[in-house]
């Protein structure tokens, strides 16, 4: 839809995007550019990838190669996916408290370099002059569950808060005075139309759901997972429903308590 528009589009990784065809897809779906670990000249690291902070890099200078023209890029992090490979620089920093489990104390030492990486990427674009006319989405794809307090470790088998959670930050100085922070209930599937609000770009007939500057729009999100149990839920402000087709069982949270 923003290509049609004009603007330059592409899928920029820290990882290898042949996984799952998902280089392939992109392709197919609008993406003119795709950029590899190898493209931005990341060295590797796990077979996931590369280290995250090149990414940030990378998107700079994409943006930098025809500062003239609109460019929509989505950048994908690989680092803080399993086996959690922490940065050499970053072997020293700790973010968990005495005791914290070896493999997620890795993963918050990766977070912290993710957070560097934005902050990078935000200041660059303010030295360009590029803050008043850039919006940047911050967003995770799924939680990460460690064990506690459900006793899941990864994610996509359960619908446990900690593993379905995401950060969603939308950063525009242009558009948002100062900071805050909604308590609504949202999910991906909000993204596209959400975007195309704030473009001012007619959404795609073919999206779900609503922006979440609509009014009209319920407090609510669906959720599904099938690696194990085939689960369904549905969360409507702050309760949550969850039934698993696999034993024929139903769950119901009251998630303040």
């Amino acid at each position: 839809i923003l290509g049609e528009r004009g603007y330059r589009t592409a899928l920029l990784s820290s990882a290898d995007m042949n996984y799952e065809g998902m280089a392939w897809e992109a392709e197919h779906h609008g993406y003119q550019v795709i950029r590899h670990y190898w493209d931005l000249d990341c060295p590797s690291q796990s077979s996931w990838g590369a280290e995250d902070s090149c990414l940030f890099d990378g998107i700079l200078r994409f943006a930098d190669e025809k500062p003239e023209q609109p460019f929509f890029a989505l950048a994908w992090t690989s680092q803080a996916h399993d086996p959690y490979v922490v940065s050499r620089k970053d072997q020293g920093r700790d973010f968990g408290p005495p005791g914290t489990a070896a493999d997620l104390a890795r993963y918050l030492r990766i977070l912290g370099t993710v957070d560097t990486g934005l902050q990078s990427l935000l200041d660059g674009l303010r030295r360009r002059g590029r803050d008043r006319d850039t919006l940047v989405v911050i967003v995770g794809d799924h939680g990460e569950a460690f064990a506690e307090p459900h006793g899941y470790v990864g994610h996509g088998g359960v619908l446990y808060d900690e593993s379905i959670r995401v950060p969603l930050v939308l950063w525009s100085p242009a558009l948002f005075a100062g900071s805050g922070r909604s308590m609504q209930v949202t999910s991906h599937v909000d993204l596209n139309p959400t975007l195309a609000d704030l473009l001012g770009v007619p959404p795609s007939p073919g999206w779900q759901r609503h922006s979440l500057f609509d009014p009209a729009r319920p407090d609510r999100a669906y959720f599904f997972a099938a690696l194990g149990d085939l689960l369904f839920g549905v969360r409507e402000g702050s309760r949550k429903y969850v039934y698993s087709a696999s034993r024929g069982q139903e769950s119901v949270y009251d998630l303040r308590r």
